[in-house]
């Protein structure tokens, strides 16, 4: 399987930097490909360079200012690795900007923009907690359990998501 991640960055990394110097920065496919890296170099364990990858592609997408799905996404991801490394600052603002964005987007009443939302206040509300503010984390939880009740997705009770919001607010 690692052969397989390795065969993956060798062709998304490439394309990343091609892409970069002949669309230029401020492009949404070289944001795309920056983040696919970024999520590659999780998948192998190599979470610092992860955690750079993800780190330019919100930049690119904060500077198209396209507030869309993809980007909330990649923010979402990019917090993910800050929090693991206990960068909580970082990942306290990406979760929030990943709120806004998929509050903002186009699509915002999607399936996938409404869990993105939701797993940011999820993850907010596990920081806090983390941080001691107990009180704060359960705005976030709560904030987190309203998206999915709202969300009429027929599979919503065997979520994960779902169970584990409800579990972070009975703790």
């Amino acid at each position: 399987e690692l052969r397989e991640w390795d065969e993956a960055l060798k062709h998304y990394k490439p394309a990343a930097y091609y892409l970069h110097e002949a669309l230029g920065r401020c492009n949404e496919e070289v944001a795309r490909i920056f983040a696919r890296v970024g999520y590659v170099y999780h998948h192998v364990g190599e979470y610092a360079l992860a955690t750079q990858f993800f780190d330019e592609a919100v930049d690119i997408q904060e500077e198209q200012m396209e507030l869309k799905g993809g980007s909330a996404r990649t923010k979402y991801a990019a917090a993910l690795l800050h929090a693991k490394w206990g960068s909580f600052s970082e990942a306290e603002e990406l979760f929030q900007h990943a709120v806004i964005s998929s509050s903002s987007s186009s699509k915002r009443n999607s399936v996938k923009s409404q869990a993105y939302c939701s797993r940011s206040n999820n993850a907010m509300g596990n920081i806090m907690s983390k941080k001691g503010d107990y009180k704060e984390a359960i705005k976030y939880y709560e904030q987190a359990l309203a998206i999915q009740q709202q969300t009429n997705h027929e599979q919503k009770k065997n979520r994960f998501d779902y169970i584990g919001t409800l579990s972070n607010l009975g703790t």
